[in-house]
């Protein structure tokens, strides 16, 4: 009960990443093609959350319960679980509660993600196959769990396989020539559970094949042309996983480096997380022997390489929560070893994975995340403008009176929320930023990252230490704030806050129309090896040099007030440039903040 409260108290105050949006999109109008949600469509997890939208108005609220709803059952399932497992009931409980209290599953466990409900569900079903061994109707409801939890998340089929597995065979073991025990009706005192005959078996196995294939075939005619729709986008996804997300994508980080974002690291708790991998280390050298400790690794092992080798290294945190169970029997059970110690020395931890964790968890419950905020400032903005208001007050429109309201301009990495929060209103997604028209000036635009207009933004301390390294700025400006990068340009870089963009030795940027004069501002780095040399930089606006800078120091600010026009054209460049060792990329300069604002 303790637990479920605290479940209850990490429920984010809104959504915040991209397969949250897709999720809560889902519900309303229910679409794998068009990544509602993305494939292979998590049918019985949106089914489940279409369900509670029937009594709760908002589909990201709805969402979010059927989570919460997998949160509170965390505990239980995984102390039944390890009993099943031969564990002690002290090391069950202990273990159960320091897998609740790692800082990803309490996170997670109040946001709109698929990820905790679907490991309550793997984890319930593994304890039931487990028991199904010498019970049939155990091995029955195991099996159908298992099935569902599939429906949750199909990657799901890789931790129940060993307790099937074994379960079944043992099943089969019992009913052999020999295996029965005969026991004399005089010595029989109650009915005992029994193993499921050969025949109810390959039913129950049946059935619960029959419950996957009816929950994908379900989500392929949910979704346009089907199935050929739903085909041809598992196609695109299995394609995309294998050249971007797998090892196969020769720009991932190479295996050896992931192995401690996987297999050290995946708690996210600092430095802590070394303390409890030794202690797991420790349980599984204690008692190498144990039914227990091999059934363990036997099945959250695989997934966790199946992840190591095939998932987005980024999100390794959300993932792993469906293996991290594992450390936590492992960890108890190492220091299960000393009797009546290890409920103080895990009550210990557990205190300190509260107190680590539980700023981050204030910041979600309190505070809207930064892609929420801004689309909702987008909103309240578009209704002002329609009641003759405009957008920012700092908007220099044409001529006064009312206005109409501006098109809005949305960029490729916030368009689910955008299907989420902009269902009704007309919208123009972008991917790159070059293809930004230049009027009308005051229509917004609203894109991941930091740009000229209003940023918001949510600070990188713990939170940024848990979950994945996106969404922690967004920004909320207009068209004419925005600056279109050209030739000569390098991908932004960088996180939250703190992003910038190389050059090569020239580049070209287009600059929107703030009127006929403006001061234009930039602070810059040049490559600490050419800063000896001390290059020259030559800033060009609309064709006319308006300065040459020696570059003598590694950063520098510079500032100008020049004559601007409707378009405007700057041109950088360097006479030297450099290639840093194992980059192939022309390095000159390192554009960090920019501003170009009207003068009076």
């Amino acid at each position: 009960m303790a637990i479920a409260v605290t479940r209850v108290y990490a429920l984010s105050r809104s959504l915040w990443d991209w397969d949250e949006a897709l999720f809560s999109t889902a519900v309303r109008a229910y679409d794998v093609t068009q990544y509602h949600p993305h494939p292979p469509g998590f049918p019985l997890f949106v089914l489940a959350a279409k369900f509670v939208h029937l009594f709760v108005a908002d589909e990201f609220r709805s969402v979010q319960a059927v989570t919460l709803l997998g949160a509170v059952g965390l505990f239980p399932a995984l102390f039944f679980l390890a009993r099943e497992l031969r564990f002690s009931f002290s090391v069950a409980a202990c273990g159960a509660a320091l897998y609740c209290f790692f800082p990803a599953v309490w996170i997670f466990g109040g946001t709109a993600f698929s990820d905790v409900p679907s490991t309550t569900l793997v984890v319930a079903a593994c304890a039931c196959l487990l028991r199904g061994a010498g019970d049939g109707r155990a091995y029955a409801l195991g099996a159908i769990l298992l099935a569902v939890s599939a429906g949750f998340r199909s990657q799901n089929l890789l931790i129940g396989c060993a307790p099937a597995l074994y379960a079944t065979w043992t099943s089969i073991r019992a009913h052999g020539a020999g295996r029965r025990a005969q026991i004399a009706p005089s010595q029989r005192q109650s009915p005992a559970p029994r193993p499921l005959r050969p025949a109810p078996l390959l039913a129950t196995i049946a059935a619960a094949a029959l419950i996957v294939a009816a929950s994908y075939a379900g989500a392929a005619y949910a979704s346009a042309d089907p199935p050929h729709g739903y085909l041809a986008t598992m196609a695109k996804l299995r394609e995309y996983v294998r050249t971007v997300d797998s090892f196969m994508n020769p720009g991932r980080e190479p295996l050896r480096r992931l192995l401690f974002d996987f297999f050290v690291h995946p708690i996210h708790s600092g430095r802590f997380d070394y303390a409890i991998d030794a202690l797991a280390i420790l349980g599984v050298v204690l008692n190498v022997r144990r039914f227990g400790t091999w059934m363990t690794l036997a099945m959250f092992v695989p997934f966790q390489l199946f992840a190591w080798l095939m998932l987005d290294p980024l999100s390794v945190s959300r993932y792993g929560t469906a293996y991290l169970p594992m450390y936590a029997l492992l960890a108890a059970a190492g220091v299960g070893v000393i009797k009546w110690v290890d409920a103080v020395v895990v009550t210990a931890i557990v205190a300190r994975l509260f107190v680590w964790t539980l700023p981050a968890v204030r910041t979600v419950r309190s505070t809207d995340a930064p892609t929420a905020a801004a689309m909702k400032e987008m909103i309240q903005g578009r209704r002002a403008q329609g009641a003759g208001r405009r957008l920012f007050p700092a908007d220099a429109s044409p001529a006064p009176g009312p206005l109409r309201p501006a098109p809005l301009f949305i960029h490729m990495s916030m368009s689910p929320f955008a299907d989420y929060y902009l269902a009704s209103t007309p919208n123009t997604v972008v991917l790159n930023e070059r293809e930004l028209p230049l009027e009308p000036r005051d229509a917004p635009y609203v894109c991941e990252g930091v740009r000229p207009g209003r940023v918001f933004s949510r600070p990188g301390d713990v939170l940024w230490n848990i979950v994945r390294h996106r969404y922690f700025a967004v920004t909320l400006s207009t068209l004419g704030e925005i600056w279109r990068f050209g030739d000569g340009w390098h991908d932004e870089e960088g996180e939250g806050t703190e992003v910038f963009r190389w050059m090569r030795g020239r580049s070209v940027t287009t600059l929107p129309n703030v009127g006929p004069r403006a001061r234009l501002s930039i602070e810059f780095e040049i490559p600490s090896p050419l800063v000896a040399a001390a290059p020259t930089l030559t800033v060009t606006l609309n064709g006319r040099v308006i300065d040459r800078v020696r570059c003598t120091s590694e950063t520098m600010t510079k500032t100008w007030d020049v004559d601007a026009g409707p378009r405007n054209e700057l041109v950088l460049s360097i006479d030297r440039t450099m290639k840093a060792p194992g980059d192939v990329r022309e390095l000159g300069l390192r554009l960090d903040r920019y501003s170009w604002t009207a003068l009076p």
